[in-house]
């Protein structure tokens, strides 16, 4: 009966550490976009740690303030969605990433998505801020780059 009432309290105090809830998301300023853009999507669970808020939060910051002038000027606009809410959750085919932690790269232009890309690398780099960024920014340098 002891061990059960300690793995209780372990339980209760180790989990709610790594369960973020997904209402902490902060959404970015809507803007006007270019007909010609980039959008970079973060698809993640209902079911959220702390690597899945670093990953959210490198792409948000690439998106919005390191490619700032891009984004004011409607050219790259940064998306979160629960992939595991039922409106939401066709990006999985429509993008082909297996989990349910993904940042995906979509070149628009007018209404059509031309191209896109996945970030297959985010959650291996999730624990390491610098690298994480780094390769976030240099694959949206990359990706707006492309026809």
């Amino acid at each position: 009966m002891k061990n059960v009432m300690l793995l209780a309290f372990v339980l209760l105090a180790v989990i709610p550490s790594f369960v973020v809830s997904a209402e902490k998301e902060t959404p970015v300023k809507e803007i006007k976009l270019a007909d010609e853009h980039v959008v970079v999507y973060y698809f993640h669970g209902w079911l959220r740690n702390l690597a899945c808020t670093a990953i959210e939060e490198a792409g948000k910051k690439a998106a919005t303030e390191t490619f700032k002038k891009e984004y004011e000027a409607g050219k790259i606009t940064f998306k979160v969605f629960d992939i595991d809410k039922p409106d939401f959750s066709h990006y999985k085919d429509d993008y082909d990433f297996a989990s349910d932690l993904a940042m995906v790269l979509v070149k628009v232009k007018g209404k059509e998505e031309t191209k896109n890309k996945v970030l297959q690398k985010v959650s291996v780099l999730s624990g390491d801020e610098k690298k994480l960024s780094a390769y976030i920014e240099k694959e949206i340098t990359n990706f707006l780059k492309t026809e």
